[in-house]
Parts: C-alpha cells; structure tokens; sequence
C-alpha cells in the first residue's frame, strides 16, 4: 500500500518542506513540498539523501548497547539501560557533585524541538552549569562579539530589505544555510532589484560567481581586511553618522587602533588589491541600508573572537541594524518577540560567575567552551567531568587533536551517545542509545519561527511517517527516565535554538510516574499562541499564522552605546599588526564545505561516495605546478601541531598559497585507516593547547599555516 505524507527536513534552520511517500511501511521516496508557502518546493541534496539516512543499510544501531570490551558490544533491554544509565549518573553526582555531569548537544539535538529543552532541564535539576554543544566549536565569536560590543534590540535586517549585502567565510550555494531559502534564487532575485553583494572568501566559490564583488583574501586574514575597511571607511568620513551618533561610541579610538591598517599594509597580508578594498568599503557603507553576515569561516579562523568584532564593527559603522520604524513581517510564532532600538550594553558574562576549572573562562551564551571540554574532562579537580551525555553531535569529530579527545573520552566513568548509528564518539561509548529517525518522530519547525530569515510566520507540525524499530528510544522518554530514575524532577519549558534554561519563561512539571508523549510536548509548545493546535495537526503542509507585524519602536536615549573598540581590542589590533610574515614556502588550509554532506553526516550516501571517496586536498594548478604534483598524488601536509595524507585535486577558484579541504572526513582513530583511505581528519592540524581563544577555547579549525610534501603512499 502507497501513501504520501507531508513533513519538514531536519538538517538546517530552513526546515524544508518535503513529501514523503511510504509503501508498506518504508519511505521510498522524498521530493520538495511546492506547496509550501516559506520554501517554495525548494530543497537541497542532503534533504533528498534523508532517505538513505532512514532506510539505508548502513548500521543502523536499533537496540540499546552496551560496551563489554574494547569493540565488543551487548545488547540490553531499553529499560534495562536507561535504569543503569540513570543509576551511574546518580552515584557520579552523589560522589562528586553536580559539576562531574556533562551534556553535549550536536547539529541533530538542536533541530529536535522536544528533546532539546528536556536536556538542558536534566543540567539544571542536577544543579550542573555543564552544557557544551556544536554551536561554540564554529559560532562562538559570534556571541563574544555581541557580548563585547552590545547589541540592538531591534536586530538586523532582513537581507531581502538590504542595498548592500557581504557574506564572510559563508558559501550558501552550498551550505544552503544563509542568507536565505533557495539561496540562488534569492540573490538574483536581490540582485536584479538593485542589491550589490560582496563574498570575503580565499575561493571563488559558487556564491561569489553571483556577487558583484569577490575579496579573495589569504585564510586567516580577516583581522586585517577588516581593520582596514573600518580605516577605509572612517577615514573617507563614509561611516552613518546619524547611527554612530545615537547608537555606537569610542569612535575616536576605534580610529586610533585602525590607523596602522593602511591599505599597502591590508593588501600585502590579505593579498587583496587596494582597488577592490576601496571599492567594498564604498559599496558597502555608501550603497544605502547594509547588512554584513557571517558564516563559520571567519568563526573557525586564527583570532576568531577580534576578527568577528571587527566585521561586526564594520557593520555598525554602515548601519546594519533596524531603526526605529523598519517593519518587522515575522516576529515570531511560538516565541514571539517585540523589537525596539533599545542598546543591550555589553555584559562580558566570562569575566564572573560560572568558571572552567581547566581555564580562566567561563560561560558564553550560556554555555560551556566545547573546545575546553577535553581539558575539563582531564584536568583533576573537585570539578573534573566524569560524565558525558551526547545528543544528536559526534564530538570527537567535531574538535581537533582527536588523540586528547580520545584519552579524554576513554577517562570518562560514563560516555552515552544518542545516536542511531556508530559513530567515532559511540565508539568509544559505555552505551549507546538508538533514538528514532527524524521521520520517525514528532517534531515542531520551531529552529525556524522568528530567526530572521523567514518574512512569513508560520507553523509546522510533523508527525511520524513511518514507525521507528521497536527498541529505538524517543529522546524526551530517554531524558524523563533517566531524570526519574536520579529521583529528580523535570519541568518542561518553551526553549528557543540557542535558548537557555533559566532564562524561559515557567514551564510546566513532567509527571515522572509516566513518560511523556511527544504529542503532548508539542501541544503545550503551541498553548497560547494564536494557533489551535488541533488545526495544526490536521495541516501537515503547515499553516500560515496570522500574527502582526511589528514597526521597531523608539526607546529614549538612555546612554548606553555598542562599545566599537573596548581596551582589549585595541590592545589585540595592536598584537595583530606586530606578528610576523609567514615563514617562506607556507602554505595556509582552509577548510570548505561541500555539497553532499553536513559536518560529520551523510557520508555513506551514494551522492557522497561518488563524488567524494576521501576529501580532496585542493590546490591551485600553479602550484601544484610548483611543487610537481599532479591530481591524484598523495602528499603529507604538516601543520606544528601534527599531520594528515592528501589527495591532491586541482581547483582553478583557489587562490595561490591556499589548501582546501572538507572537514569531517576521515577516522578519528588511526588504528582503523593507518593510510587515510577513507578521507583525512583536518582535525589532526589542530591543536586544543596552543593557539585557542583565551574567552572561549576556541581552537584555529581554518587558517592553519601548514607546509606540504610528497608521500611516499600511492
């Protein structure tokens, strides 16, 4: 029997609409939904490879597992293992406090609208500060940026409703993360009714082939280019005064700091014509309302934290922030929100409070610095992690200097993964849990409602299309028991993407005598808002919600101002322009993204085993010219913290003095892949111990100076 169902895709903020059909049980095909009135019968291949994640043959892990020996696995009853995973955690806490218990949540927890909010309960009923996740491995800068300077509470504009428009270390074409649906599509659109957009990029990537402007600039230079846009602009008098005036302060020394960026100087680091920073400094400030957007480029690059502050300056400087009367289309559904010009001053929350014990940092957004998580783990102490829960994210892939992670791993009293396949972290687990597949599952689209992206307030609700095994455990069941069993008790809160905890609204206590239904969680998700719930369900395409917009509201002018150049950037401008030139015959890696996968995911697809078998080292035809190597050879690249084998692979778009690779490739642990054959980790470049933010552990993931030569392997 054939059926068609209508559900949303999990991958990305954009939730895409798809239809599903099932015969006799099993999805067998997945196409767009053109009826869906935000994505337009839009969506990319990982949506369509979501397929192969349900009903490939790839290992699919579908009874709980428990570690008997070194690879050697036992099956357990699901009760059975939630029951000893929630004992062990109680004696770790009741031994060692509250701060032994750790919960990381990856890409696939976040885009679970009713698990996620039962995780970060879990922390705060243990009395625990210990949530990691993989938005501070490649978003971090972004919230020490905003938590430095301040921010609007009118946020940014739309990109639709810019005249200029810059993406950095962002390529959508690929990504299909930003800046909006159908990103192809949307830049012409924007760009046909006059939009001018700029791509800071060390490639010509798919995005800056649609751009008016491409900076190719030299991986891990956007301190300097952007420092030098900022004195381009303030010395040119290009800045919005208007703006500056009522919202910005320490111009003067901003322009102080900037001066030594002159544009000789920007363009013999950055390898970035003069020409062409004039020209995106005047584009940029001079073209009308601006919007700069950042992707994980410039948040993975050496001086992650300064270089986001600086693009972000840049930004403020031209007036990429709604003004009192900008309308605002979308203001959000199930987590509605009012905007004002209002100056959120600068609130630096790692300098008190909450602290690693591993490093003088603390909590940024909310959360703990991923990339301190192994040290936390190692380093002993009264608050020394013992235990480790992981939700929906690989993390050893997700960090570098994957020998710490592992020995950190394997110091653990207690790693769980919930995951529905073996991946490196469930490898080195005590337990593994297999949790439903997202077509398998109840769901809200709620990464989606108010994010900005979207003009249209809409709701989605999706339903199981197919049944999940029968020992597969929900997650939110997974979080209720093991709470139960620790004699804790759950009370359940509407938590946005990067929400926290405290900070939600009150909520509503679990029942602990019986496990709550995911159906249930959602129905209390849509409580008052202006949707019935029971509508919702009877739309499974969705429903467009009828909620006001909203004109940015003037609030009096009580002072407060973004801080564009606090002392500790002046000081890190100053740092920055005194190192010294790579050493001769360097080269820098920068990592890519690519078509077929997401981070760690989708890569046993058909798609991604016929176009990428390992993951490329891409260097431009002149230098591989240079050094002899033609496509197909295999060379070691060596960075000062450690080395991978790669395959050489043309790439005209490449600048010269540049490596290309994808991330996520490859074995964490040698001992399964001793010559690379299945791809090469970028992560053995990197270290956790050198060169990491001192705000937020972040380590240099991009940017990386490296020195190549030929292998011996064919």
């Amino acid at each position: 029997m054939q059926s068609t169902h209508k559900s949303f895709c999990r991958n990305c903020t954009h939730s895409c609409g798809v239809v599903v059909t099932v015969e006799n049980g099993r999805a067998t095909t997945v196409k767009p939904d053109h009826d869906h009135p935000v994505t337009e019968g839009y969506f990319c291949i990982k949506a369509r490879a979501s397929l192969e994640l349900h009903e490939g043959g790839d290992g699919r892990v579908t009874e709980c597992l428990k570690r008997s020996g070194h690879d050697d696995w036992t099956r357990l009853d699901t009760s059975q293992a939630l029951d000893e995973i929630g004992d062990r955690l109680k004696a770790i806490v009741e031994k060692h406090g509250p701060r032994s218990v750790a919960v990381y949540m990856g890409t696939g927890g976040f885009y679970n609208s009713l698990a996620h909010p039962l995780a970060k309960a879990l922390l705060h009923e243990i009395g625990s500060p210990n949530f990691f996740s993989s938005a501070s491995v490649d978003q971090s800068a972004r919230w020490v940026s905003m938590m430095r300077m301040g921010f609007l509470a009118s946020g940014k504009p739309n990109p639709a409703d810019v005249d200029a428009l810059m993406l950095v270390g962002a390529n959508p074409l690929i990504s299909h993360w930003l800046p909006a649906f159908n990103p192809a599509k949307r830049l012409r659109e924007w760009s046909r009714k006059g939009t001018r957009t700029i791509v800071v990029d060390p490639r010509y990537t798919e995005t800056a082939k649609l751009a008016d402007l491409h900076l190719p600039l030299r991986p891990g230079e956007d301190v300097t280019l952007f420092a030098g846009l900022v004195r381009i602009v303030l010395e040119n008098g290009w800045q919005d005064r208007d703006f500056c005036d009522r919202y910005a302060g320490r111009l003067e020394q901003l322009r102080t700091a900037v001066e030594p960026y002159t544009l000789d100087y920007v363009h013999r680091r950055t390898q970035v014509t003069p020409d062409k920073l004039v020209e995106a400094a005047r584009i940029f400030a001079c073209s009308g309302k601006s919007l700069l957007i950042t992707g994980t480029g410039i948040a993975m690059a050496p001086r992650s934290n300064l270089a986001m502050h600086m693009a972000d300056t840049l930004n403020a400087l031209c007036g990429g922030w709604r003004r009192p009367g900008d309308w605002v289309s979308n203001p959000g559904v199930l987590l509605s929100r009012t905007f004002s010009d209002t100056v959120i001053a600068p609130s630096r929350p790692w300098e008190s409070g909450i602290q690693c014990h591993s490093a003088p940092t603390g909590l940024v957004q909310g959360e703990m610095p991923t990339g301190a998580l192994p040290d936390e783990i190692l380093t002993p102490g009264e608050n020394r992690i013992r235990a480790l829960v992981v939700l929906g994210g690989n993390p050893l892939k997700a960090l570098g200097q994957p020998e710490k992670t592992m020995r950190a791993f394997r110091e653990l009293d207690l790693l769980v993964s919930l995951d529905p396949r073996m991946s490196d972290t469930s490898r080195l687990s005590h337990y593994v849990v297999p949790p439903p597949l997202p077509y398998e599952r109840h769901d809200l689209n709620y990464v989606l409602d108010g994010i900005g992206w979207s003009t249209k307030p809409f709701l989605q609700y999706a339903e199981p299309i197919t049944a999940p095994p029968p020992h597969v455990v929900d997650e939110s069941r997974f979080f209720w028991h093991v709470a139960g069993r620790m004699g804790l008790q759950l009370e359940y809160r509407k938590i946005g993407l990067l929400g926290l905890y405290r900070d939600a609204a009150p909520g509503f206590p679990l029942d602990m005598t019986s496990p709550p239904h995911p159906e249930d969680l959602a129905r209390w998700w849509v409580r008052d808002t202006p949707v019935d719930f029971d509508e919702l369900r009877a739309s499974p395409g969705g429903l467009l919600v009828d909620v006001p917009g909203q004109a940015v509201a003037a609030s009096p002018d009580d002072g407060v101002r973004m801080d564009l150049c606090p002392d500790d950037i002046a000081c890190e401008l100053a740092q920055v322009h005194a190192e010294q030139p790579d050493t001769k015959g360097s080269y820098r890696l920068a990592t890519r993204r690519i078509r077929e996968t997401l981070n760690s995911m989708y890569r046993s697809t058909q798609a991604a085993e016929r176009n990428f078998p390992v993951n490329p080292a891409f260097m431009n035809p002149d230098d591989m010219k240079d050094e002899g190597l033609q496509p197909g050879d295999r060379i070691v690249i060596a960075s000062r913290h450690g080395s991978l084998q790669g395959t050489v692979r043309e790439d005209r778009d490449l600048g010269r003095g540049t490596i290309s690779m994808a991330q996520c490739f490859g074995e964490s642990d040698l001992e399964r892949d001793p010559d690379q054959r299945t791809g090469s980790f970028t992560g053995r470049l990197v270290s956790l111990e050198e060169d990491v933010e001192a705000i937020n552990h972040m380590p240099v993931q991009t940017g990386i100076v490296v020195t190549i030569s030929k292998s011996g392997l064919s």
